[in-house]
């Protein structure tokens, strides 16, 4: 927990997105969602960083949404023995009036059974459903 908590402090994590302690158990799903600032190396844009997203990690534009990138990436670990595979699914959208020089990251987190039968249609429709949640973020005046 320390270590998840340092690094939540190093990539200014703004907002943690879970259940309520009174939600049902229904409500918890094997997904965290993390909100942070992403800024430009340099106080520089963002361009050459989203670029590089495309390029290498084929990022696109959430559905037809253009003011979201999305990328994701899988991976397995070994957990105490236990085989543990993790998708993570990240969005960044500009935070206006910084001319792309910082954005809001959010970063959600599927923990998994890759040997578990249906778990890439479970992923996948977690994944959409955090696609449509994410599709109706919108920034306000403060």
């Amino acid at each position: 927990m320390k270590r998840l908590f340092s690094e939540m402090r190093r990539v200014e994590t703004v907002a943690f997105f879970a259940p309520g302690d009174s939600a049902p158990d229904s409500s918890r799903l094997p997904a965290t969602l993390t909100a942070s600032v992403r800024r430009g190396q340099n106080g520089e844009s963002l361009d050459n960083t989203i670029a590089g997203l495309i390029r290498r990690d084929g990022a696109t534009a959430l559905a037809d949404d253009k003011r979201f990138l999305r990328w994701e990436r899988d991976s397995i670990e070994r957990m105490e023995g236990t085989q543990v595979a993790t998708t993570t699914v990240v969005y960044l959208t500009p935070v206006p009036d910084t001319g792309r020089k910082r954005a809001l990251q959010f970063t959600l987190v599927i923990t998994h059974n890759p040997d578990e039968v249906g778990d890439e249609e479970f992923v996948s429709a977690l994944g959409a459903l955090f696609d449509a949640h994410l599709s109706t973020f919108s920034w306000s005046a403060a």
